[in-house]
């Protein structure tokens, strides 16, 4: 057990967690914690960790510091000791966070309670420097102030640290003025897309959007979810989102927890009384983690992704969150919803002496030469790299963040295409209202390019008999059409 002295005149206990009993009973105390704490996320809760150790922690040691000033639970390190595996980076023996690897935790980190931090990183750093064992902390927030501070105490101890940025993870925050404010400010193309898909699915199919709200309902839902996640892969490959026993299972337990806890946000889209697609997150504190979905390919066409990821931003600005988070992943799709990233980090914390010294060359062997193996396998597939891609020490293609300029440039060119697409509408009224015949008494004029369309909600109406009349060539083009064509007279 490791002591240190309080500012406050209190001592700091460190005791050390192994039993998985012991971990069961830190429940409440957790959750108090982590909401007291810099680091509240929802993969740090108690629901997601313990689950995650419960199902997919095999072949780890529990290993968790946990702080104490007398009876009070001020820090916990939420740590496993991870066997050596040639398969695994690095192939070491190491300590590393609950929830690394499998699974997808993104935000991890070390939990102090506020105005403890000091406090708990010495605490955590005298416990490592006993151990002297490798620790790799994956997927922090970059810039943690407390993995800075662990950082700090155990460089003092002659330890080296090697951070490099990892992934990426793109989000979406809330305007003002909610969804209608925050699509008006996506790119014509991808803004007209949504609504025309929502508005099609509407007057063809009877469209429910459903969100589970009791227990006896999420196992079905959840079963629906992980089927639409196969089918769709099934046309492009394997996906390791739910690819075995331990898996289902985890998954199964952690939704039911967070259920109980109302973060659960597990939607199905239905057509006609049939699924089509289905998205899984959670909502936790002011932010909704995006977590997986899946879509019946057959509705491709239709674009029931698309209307389910709109749908659920929607349902989860009118709740009232702060931000849509994708979580980690810079897959083309999520930068056509988001507007800003979260960059994560992974720090490598080596000990002193020749011992550190040689799993530190190890390290780097085993991280350079995965991220060889990456890039032959995305040759082999085809996949071409971005020229000129900054790549991190895993081998991975770093991000670059846009310019001032670029981003300036971005901003000019949307306002230009808003405003040839309003003289692109303008003209086609003016032409519209040339061609198009008066309405016979009693007869609405035929709405044109989208004018006079039901909102998605609304039934499609009875139209009004007409005589038969000579057919005429089909004049309505879409928006981007119009845009295209006005930006080249």
């Amino acid at each position: 057990m490791t002591v240190t002295p309080s500012a406050r005149g209190e001592r700091a206990q460190a005791e050390l967690v192994t039993d998985p009993r012991a971990f069961e009973e830190l429940r409440e105390e957790w959750n108090e914690l982590l909401q007291d704490s810099a680091s509240d996320g929802f993969f740090l809760t108690w629901e997601w960790m313990h689950s995650w150790w419960k199902h997919l922690g095999a072949n780890r040691k529990l290993f968790i510091i946990a702080i104490r000033a007398g009876a009070r639970l001020v820090g916990l390190a939420p740590l496993a000791i991870r066997g050596a595996s040639p398969l695994a980076v690095p192939p070491l023996r190491c300590v590393e966070l609950l929830g690394s690897g499998i699974a997808g935790s993104d935000y991890l980190d070390l939990i102090a309670r506020r105005g403890w931090e000091k406090e708990c990183a010495a605490a955590f750093a005298s416990r490592l420097g006993d151990e002297g064992t490798l620790a790799v902390l994956n997927r922090l927030r970059t810039g943690s102030a407390f993995a800075q501070a662990l950082v700090a105490e155990l460089s003092a101890q002659g330890w080296r640290a090697r951070e490099s940025r990892s992934e990426v993870c793109p989000f979406v925050p809330r305007p003002p003025g909610g969804f209608a404010e925050y699509l008006a400010s996506r790119g014509p193309e991808h803004r007209y897309a949504f609504r025309r898909k929502v508005q099609a699915l509407h007057k063809r199919h009877q469209v429910s959007f459903e969100a589970v709200r009791e227990e006896k309902d999420r196992a079905a839902a959840l079963d629906t979810l992980i089927e639409l996640h196969a089918r769709r892969w099934s046309r492009k490959g394997t996906s390791e989102a739910f690819n075995s026993r331990a898996m289902l299972a985890f998954h199964h337990e952690v939704t039911a927890l967070a259920l109980a806890r109302g973060w659960l946000r597990l939607f199905v889209l239905r057509a006609d009384g049939v699924p089509v697609a289905a998205l899984y997150g959670f909502r936790y504190g002011r932010t909704f983690y995006f977590y997986q979905s899946g879509f019946d390919p057959i509705w491709g066409k239709q674009s029931v992704g698309l209307v389910t990821m709109g749908l659920a931003i929607e349902s989860a600005f009118d709740e009232g969150v702060d931000e849509f988070d994708l979580l980690h992943g810079d897959e083309a799709y999520k930068f056509h919803w988001a507007s800003g990233v979260h960059q994560l980090s992974r720090v490598e914390l080596h000990p002193a002496g020749a011992r550190g010294l040689a799993a530190e060359g190890i390290c780097v062997a085993a991280q350079l030469a995965r991220g060889a193996v990456r890039k032959l396998a995305e040759r082999l597939r085809g996949v071409p790299a971005r020229k000129g891609a900054e790549r991190s020490e895993t081998g991975e293609e770093k991000p670059r963040p846009p310019k001032p300029a670029d981003v300036k440039a971005a901003r000019q060119e949307r306002a230009a295409q808003e405003r040839e697409l309003a003289r692109a509408r303008e003209r086609e009224q003016q032409k519209g209202a040339q061609r198009d015949p008066e309405p016979r008494p009693g007869e609405a004029p035929e709405p044109r390019n989208g004018e006079g369309r039901e909102p998605r909600n609304a039934e499609p109406r009875a139209q009004a008999p007409r005589e038969p009349e000579p057919q005429k060539p089909q004049e309505t083009l879409d928006e981007t059409k119009e845009v295209r064509r006005a930006a080249a007279s």
